[in-house]
Order: C-alpha cells, then sequence, then structure tokens
C-alpha cells in the first residue's frame, strides 16, 4: 500500500502517488464519520472498504494500464 518506500525504476507515477493518498484518505473517512456521530463498528467497516477499494483501484488499473 506504500510503494513510495521501495521505489523501483519500473513503477508507475499513479501507482507512487497511490501511496501518498492513503493517509489523507484515512484522516478524511475518520473524520467525516466522526463529525456524523457514526458508531466505532460502522468506522472500522468504512475503513476495510477503503482498503479494499484501493487495492480493487490499483489491481484493475494496473491490468488496464499494462
Amino acid at each position: 500500500m506504500m510503494p513510495f518506500l521501495r521505489h523501483r525504476t519500473a513503477d508507475r507515477w499513479w501507482r507512487l502517488s497511490l501511496g501518498f493518498l492513503w493517509l489523507p484518505a484515512l484522516v478524511i473517512v475518520i473524520t467525516v464519520e466522526d463529525w456524523f456521530h457514526l458508531s466505532q463498528s460502522i468506522m472500522w467497516i468504512s475503513l476495510g472498504v477503503l482498503f479494499v477499494g484501493f487495492l480493487a483501484f490499483a489491481f484493475l488499473a494496473d491490468r488496464r494500464l499494462s
């Protein structure tokens, strides 16, 4: 999830930037859900959905752009 820690010459720019977008996305999701006073179980589920979404985007974009 954090490819900027292991830069390789074959990596594409969008894969490197995906790692930098991960932490701000987590902060935004947690902050918005806290504003809406959602329960902690819903927060954990949404963080799991966000994680799966990031992985799905990276996998599908890699297959399409390769």
